[in-house]
């Protein structure tokens, strides 16, 4: 056995996508990274079909999905993990579905069982009618702190809906949201600093909030609402709404805050409407290096989720959605931004991700990523794959992340090809079959030249 060494010979590393195995009675559909005292972890649910399993919340290892939390909960996760804090502390939260299609709240700290919220912080939501509150963000941010919720009315559109904010006790309404007809969508809560201080940001299918006009995305700066420049390009009568926020520093603009949308059509919209992903630059709505899209621009593409990453080659602003194209370059439903070109993730994703957490599992930091994607990396996955960047002390042919090298490597890697797992696409190749004899030769010289 060989414990892992630098090596004078060592290559320049290469960023690479690998599968992320999934308990054989289950799949993960919802990710959060978090430090609850095991380390900043990746959390992942939804193992499991009911009736047939009812399973916990598990974290990952770096081998293998261990159990988070000592309570067995309803499968299934409703609009994924969140992690919020309710005045008492930072909590997981997430939505289980157990008999019936019965929903209930979880929330776990450290030390302390899953458990369901607090009477009146969570309502039911009755299929297509009646009252509903949901609690979806919080920030500690002066003069914005606090948990923030939605209440919603089902299909009655002459009710409204409302931001809440919960007091420790109770709900206390602070926002009026108000549409023309049908039901109201609410998307993400984020916060950002505009310059006069911390404002909540909030999005959804909604014309005004509390008489203010606010087509589609609105701010609270903790005492009155303001709304946001309409999207260039919109038709007059769409609501542009995004799926995604993220605030990030490309080193030429400062921090500002992105937003990722579903484009609309060349038959209503045009401009920036098209492209996917929009820049604040402080007044307006601006382009992002062309946004994303297809060749055919009667297809609908978009950004359904954002996060900041860094492969080795400085942060970059991670943007998945439903495109083949970012920015004119060939990029497959995922990309990076460095605040000048648009990028490829080597050999991209065969599906939006819906949720990207990055954590350190012991390969190295990585970008994790999860929805209906049974592809990455030209290889197979199921729903779940992680893409390893070239910090926190990558070494590729450590194929069984043990830290060391020796021949179970070689038969990891064996396994892997046989598996389709992108792991095994070695060179790093894009274009089909990405996994021949060529990977073989690849593995044989990252493991002879060590590790970095």
């Amino acid at each position: 056995m060989a414990a892992l060494a630098r090596s004078s010979l060592a290559q320049e590393c290469q960023p690479y996508w690998k599968a992320v195995p999934v308990p054989a009675d289950g799949f993960v559909n919802s990710i959060y990274a978090a430090d609850f005292g095991e380390g900043h972890s990746v959390y992942g649910a939804g193992f499991g079909y009911y009736p047939l399993a009812q399973n916990p919340v598990r974290r990952w290892d770096g081998f293998a999905w261990q159990v988070a939390g000592a309570a067995s909960l309803g499968s299934g996760v409703q609009n994924g993990f969140r992690m919020l804090h309710d005045g008492q502390g930072l909590g997981l939260y997430y939505i289980g579905v157990g008999a019936g299609q019965v929903r209930t709240m979880y929330m776990w700290r450290r030390h302390v069982r899953w458990r369901p919220v607090p009477f009146g912080m969570y309502v039911n939501p009755t299929p297509g009618h009646g009252v509903s509150i949901s609690p979806m963000f919080s920030t500690d941010q002066e003069g914005i702190a606090g948990l923030y919720g939605v209440e919603r009315h089902g299909f009655e559109p002459e009710r409204a809906d409302w931001i809440l904010r919960w007091t420790g006790e109770a709900w206390k309404r602070i926002g009026r949201m108000a549409e023309g007809s049908g039901p109201v969508s609410y998307q993400p809560m984020f916060t950002f600093d505009f310059g006069e201080g911390p404002e909540l940001i909030v999005s959804g299918f909604f014309e005004e909030i509390s008489g203010v006009p606010a087509r589609g995305m609105a701010r609270w700066n903790g005492h009155r609402w303001l709304g946001m420049a309409d999207l260039p390009g919109a038709h007059p009568t769409a609501v542009f709404w995004p799926n995604a926020m993220c605030a990030y520093d490309d080193g030429v603009h400062g921090l500002s805050l992105y937003a990722g949308f579903r484009a609309a059509s060349p038959a209503v919209g045009s401009g920036l409407a098209l492209q996917g992903i929009v820049r604040w630059n402080g007044s307006t709505w601006v382009g992002v290096g062309g946004g994303v899209g297809f060749p055919d621009p009667n297809l609908q593409g978009g950004v359904f989720a954002m996060t900041v990453f860094d492969d080795g080659t400085g942060p970059a602003l991670i943007a998945s959605g439903a495109f083949s194209l970012a920015g004119g370059v060939p990029a497959r439903n995922i990309a990076k931004w460095n605040g000048q070109v648009w990028a490829p993730l080597g050999a991209g994703i065969g599906a939006a991700a819906t949720q990207m957490a990055v954590a350190n599992d012991g390969r190295g930091e990585s970008l994790f990523v999860v929805g209906d994607i049974f592809s990455a990396g030209g290889g197979s996955v199921t729903r779940i794959a992680q893409y390893v960047g070239c910090k926190g002390g990558q070494c590729y042919a450590d194929c069984d992340n043990n830290r060391i090298l020796n021949a179970n490597d070689f038969i990891c890697f064996l396994n892997t090809y046989a598996a389709k797992d992108p792991y095994a696409n070695c060179d790093g190749s894009t274009v089909l079959p990405v996994m021949t004899a060529a990977d073989f030769q690849c593995f044989l010289n990252k493991y002879a030249q060590g590790c970095p």
